[in-house]
C-alpha cells in the first residue's frame, strides 16, 4: 500500500522496553484529487488520517535510520510512505494506541518529497 500525503505532526521516536526496538510513529493525512467537470478544474476530495508506524526489529542499522527521519520529518511534510496496512486486535490497543497502521518491511521506507 502507498499513502502519498503531509505528516500532520513531528514524528515520535520510542524504544520498546528489554529490546532497544525503535518505533516511529507519525499520521499522514491524503486528499485524493479529481478533475471536477462542473468546476473545470481538478480539486481535492475528503482528507483521510492515516496513523502510520515503522518498527527497526532491533536492528541498530534501522534504529539510526528512523532517529534520521525522526530529526528530518516535520509537520507539514509532504510524504511517501509504502508498507503493508496492518490491523490489531482490540486487545492490542491498549499496547499502541492505534488501531492500524503501516508496518514495512525493512525493504521499504518512508520519504519526503
Amino acid at each position: 500500500m502507498t499513502i502519498v500525503g503531509n505528516l500532520t505532526k513531528d514524528p515520535e521516536l520510542r524504544y520498546r522496553p528489554g529490546g532497544g526496538e525503535a518505533v516511529l510513529r507519525f499520521t499522514v493525512a491524503s486528499a485524493p484529487r479529481y478533475y471536477s467537470k462542473a468546476e473545470r478544474e481538478y480539486v481535492d476530495g475528503e482528507t483521510t488520517f492515516m496513523p502510520c508506524w515503522i518498527t527497526s526489529r532491533g536492528s541498530e542499522a534501522a534504529n539510526g535510520y528512523l532517529e534520521r527521519l525522526a530529526e528530518t520529518f516535520r509537520r507539514g511534510d509532504h510524504v511517501i510512505v509504502v508498507g503493508d496496512l496492518v490491523t490489531q486486535a482490540k486487545e492490542a490497543l491498549h499496547n499502541s494506541g492505534c488501531r492500524c497502521g503501516l508496518n514495512p518491511p525493512a525493504s521499504r521506507s518512508a520519504r519526503a518529497m
